[in-house]
């Protein structure tokens, strides 16, 4: 049996919106993450996805703790973290390191890459000074790069290039958890294969667990093991990435993987459009968080937003119709 290596139970971040001038109360909260909860076993790649302001990069963050949750609880390794002192948390942060979108930002420009990887090693103590410069070269070439790169700039290398010093740095550490947020959706298609692949090596040759975020099905759908997708800070659907693309459940889903562009597709192939604008954070409907785009919604969606339902032994839907 895999064990649980993170477990996310009710997780909740509202943000409260300050009052304009020419509001008499202020207005709704933004619910970025609205009581969400999943589990990812030791050595999956668990998949995070949907569209821009869904919450997925949030709930990153409120894992790392760099922003702090309104509610919930997150086990790691059976440990329960939000509640840690900042002291205590320092000792678990190492086990879980981000690798973030941007390349091009998440990198100090005024450091040389072997100060930016090493500065985790100092930091953390993890080995002695003396060693240093020895792991960082390690590092550099465990992701495809070259000793001499730890003395250029990062404005001397490629998108692809950064981050894959954004990966060494990550794994500087010996992290259990990896978070890689849409760490490719700012590279070019034939660098995105690349950095997959770099990351599924160091998967197998460290052991690794990953949370991969991402809008793109088309790359979760070929590096993920299961997926939850979310919408308006709700998760409404969970299973295998394979059950996942050949029997979606829910109509949001339906939708996302229809759209997915078929290099030859079939004479009567029709992405399913959805109706309705982008969706709105903050004006949220009572019920369901989808219905005002549902095909399927009916009076009883405006009542509440239905609970995650288990249709298969590892397929969950958050739907009344389906």
């Amino acid at each position: 049996m895999v064990e649980t290596l993170l477990q996310v139970e009710n997780l909740t971040k509202y943000f409260p919106l300050r009052k304009s001038l020419f509001q008499g109360k202020d207005r709704q909260q933004v619910r970025a993450v609205d009581g969400i909860s999943f589990s990812i076993r030791q050595g999956e790649t668990f998949g995070l996805v949907g569209e821009s302001g869904s919450g997925k990069s949030t709930t990153a963050r409120l894992i790392t703790r760099l922003i702090q949750a309104t509610q919930g609880k997150i086990y790691f390794k059976k440990e329960e973290i939000l509640n840690l002192s900042e002291g205590n948390f320092s000792k678990l942060r190492r086990h879980i390191q981000m690798v973030f979108q941007s390349p091009f930002t998440s990198l100090n420009p005024r450091l040389r890459i072997g100060k930016i990887v090493g500065n985790p090693l100092r930091l953390h103590r993890i080995v002695p000074r003396s060693r240093i410069e020895d792991r960082v070269v390690e590092l550099l070439e465990m992701v495809g790069l070259e000793a001499r790169h730890s003395q250029l700039y990062p404005h001397e290398f490629s998108g692809g290039q950064r981050q894959r010093i954004s990966i060494a740095r990550a794994l500087a550490l010996d992290p259990d958890l990896v978070i890689a947020d849409e760490p490719v959706s700012a590279l070019d298609v034939s660098v995105q294969a690349q950095i997959l692949n770099l990351f599924t090596r160091l998967q197998e040759s460290r052991n690794l667990t990953y949370l991969f975020i991402a809008h793109d099905l088309s790359v979760v759908e070929h590096f993920c093991d299961r997926v939850a997708v979310m919408y308006r800070g709700k998760i409404v659907e969970a299973a295998p990435v394979e059950e996942l693309f050949t029997t979606p459940l829910h109509p949001y889903t339906e939708a996302l993987i229809s759209a997915i562009p078929e290099p030859e597709p079939l004479p009567d192939y029709c992405p399913q459009p959805l109706k309705g604008d982008l969706l709105d954070v903050i004006d949220q409907p009572r019920g369901c968080v989808f219905q005002d785009r549902c095909p399927l919604a009916r009076p009883e969606c405006e009542i509440e937003h239905p609970s995650l339902e288990q249709r298969t032994p590892e397929h969950w839907v958050a739907c009344y119709f389906r």
